[in-house]
Parts: structure tokens; sequence; C-alpha cells
């Protein structure tokens, strides 16, 4: 299959040919002899034109095979690279956008000290949107959400089980009791019941993310309802907005940093953070690449770093 695979992956991603010559900075006369060619060559149909680019069967078993075979060529040049020289190359790493926020810098700049010739090429997505580029072959690993991992086709390993809490300021907390006493702490700090806290408003991420369809899903079975103020999916951004008293919100375990962060910055208005009672939701963080793949030493070493520091994210003292 020795052909413009460049060419082949644009037009993939292109809605016209047109679209597709533009991106390539070549005339649309040249990329539709460059199809038709290649049509001639494997004696089928791979795009149909209307009403829009698209890839036939044909043309799928094609970009199937051309990925498979970008793979076995990366993973031929990182064989000779270790062979080589296994202290160079470049990595793609993939992670949620507030996930890479809290754990890559530190991540990072510990790889840059063992391997100071790899260049780390990061990208921040949705776990949905990563999966796709693993499978696409334009990231080499990502820290994602377990649901979306399908175990027939990536190698993972397991990082981290979070559960959901509950995060509110103290003062939107005695603004909603009316007083704060140290056994409305000692009982909230055992589970809240949501249905004391309905009337405030809340910062919740979006329908479509992990936390809101098992928030959601705990709702619908006390036959309840909570009332958002904003939708937005950064969950670190829920937290800063929950330091300012905007509202209360919901967050994964490996955000509660991020609440001792703020805890130090507004010592006169702390946020406390409470489990919540009879909820059985948990979510799977995972490291995942292509089973095909073969990740260099400096990815494997990656990896271990990630879950080294995931497993030191332990709830914070201050929140027990």
């Amino acid at each position: 299959m020795l052909f413009n695979t460049e060419y082949f992956r644009v037009l993939c991603q292109s809605e016209s040919i047109s679209a597709a010559a533009e991106k390539l900075h070549v005339s649309h006369q040249n990329l539709s002899r460059y199809i038709r060619n290649l049509e001639q060559q494997y004696r089928t149909v791979l795009f149909t034109r209307t009403p829009k680019l698209a890839l036939t069967e044909a043309g799928r078993a094609v970009l199937d095979s051309m990925q498979e075979i970008a793979i076995a060529e990366q993973n031929l040049q990182t064989r000779l690279q270790e062979i080589r020289r296994s202290d160079v190359g470049s990595l793609r790493v993939g992670a949620p956008e507030g996930r890479f926020r809290i754990v890559l810098p530190g991540v990072l700049a510990a790889l840059r000290q063992e391997y100071p010739g790899v260049a780390v090429c990061p990208v921040a997505a949705p776990s949905s949107e990563l999966q796709k580029k693993l499978l696409r072959n334009e990231i080499d690993v990502a820290l994602i959400d377990g649901d979306f991992v399908d175990p027939v086709r990536f190698r993972q390993w397991s990082v981290m089980e979070e559960t959901l809490s509950f995060v509110i300021s103290d003062r939107l907390l005695r603004r909603h009791l009316g007083k704060l006493e140290a056994a409305d702490l000692a009982r909230f700090r055992q589970g809240i019941d949501i249905r004391e806290f309905l009337a405030l408003p809340f910062i919740l991420n979006l329908p479509n993310s992990i936390s809101r369809r098992c928030l959601d899903r705990w709702l619908r079975a006390h036959d309840r309802q909570i009332r958002p103020v904003m939708e937005l999916s950064q969950m670190d951004m829920h937290i800063l907005l929950s330091a300012c008293g905007y509202g209360a919100c919901f967050c994964w375990s490996m955000y509660l940093p991020l609440v001792e962060e703020q805890n130090l910055l507004h010592r006169d208005d702390p946020l406390y953070v409470f489990p919540l009672k009879d909820f059985p939701d948990h979510n799977r963080i995972v490291l995942a690449s292509l089973k095909q793949k073969t990740l260099p030493s400096f990815g494997k070493r990656y990896c271990s770093l990630i879950r080294e520091r995931y497993a030191s994210l332990a709830l914070p003292a201050s929140f027990k």
C-alpha cells in the first residue's frame, strides 16, 4: 500500500475535495486525479462525492489497513530507536483538560529530568475524543475515563477508582442553614442527604459527562432535582467558582487537592468536602493505548509516573 497517506487521511476528515485540497495546499484537479488513480489501482470506489465526501466500505478497509501499516512503521522506528538510543524521541500524550492541569505538570517535569531528550506533545480533549485520537493513531497514550475504553482494542492500566464528593463554601453553607454548628459538620462528614440541599445553586458538569450521568441517575433514583446556575466541563473551574461562593458543586477524588489549595487562599471562607450518602457510582481512571502499539521505554516510564502520582492523591487529612 504505497501511496500518499497524508492525502488519504485529510480526505477522510474533509467534507469535500475542495476543502481537502485547501488544507493540503494542492489543486482540486490534482486531488481528484489522486482519488481516481487510487480507485483504479484497487478497482473499487473508495469515496462517495455527494451529498458530501465520505468513505465507502472499501474506503474504510483501506483506511484501517493504512492505520495498521502506520502503527507497524512506528513500532519499527521505536524498536530501532531503542537499539540506537533509548533516551531520545517523542511521545504524544492525552488527557481531559482539567486532569491535565492537575496531574501533568509534575509528571512531565519528572519525565524531563529522566529523559531530557524526549519531546512530549500534549493533547487536551474529552475522554470520548481521546479514544478517537487513539484509534486514529494521533496520540500514543491517554489518561481516560474507563467507560470510554474498548478492552478489545486497547491495552489499559488501572490508575484510580474515584468517588464523587459534594463541595460547598463556608459562607454558602451558613447562608443555607442559617446557623452552622460543629454537630452539623460532624453529621455532614458522615455523608450528606441531597434532599437537605436542593434549594442551593449548583455548578454542574455537562449532561454527557461521566459525573453528570452518575449524578442524574442518582437523582432520578431518589426522585429529586437540583438547580444548575452554570454547566461547564472543566471540573477545576467548578471548584474555583465554589470558592467564590458562586454555588455548590460535585467533584471527583483527584480534584480534591485543588480544594485544599483554595482553602489556603480563602482561609476566612474555606470549602468543605462531604461524601454523598448512598451514592453507588465510582469513576475508573485508566491509561490506555492501542494493543498493537509498542510504547518506548520513556512511554512506559510516563505511565508509571502517572500511576505513582495518582497513588499519592489520597483524601487530604483536613477533609477526613
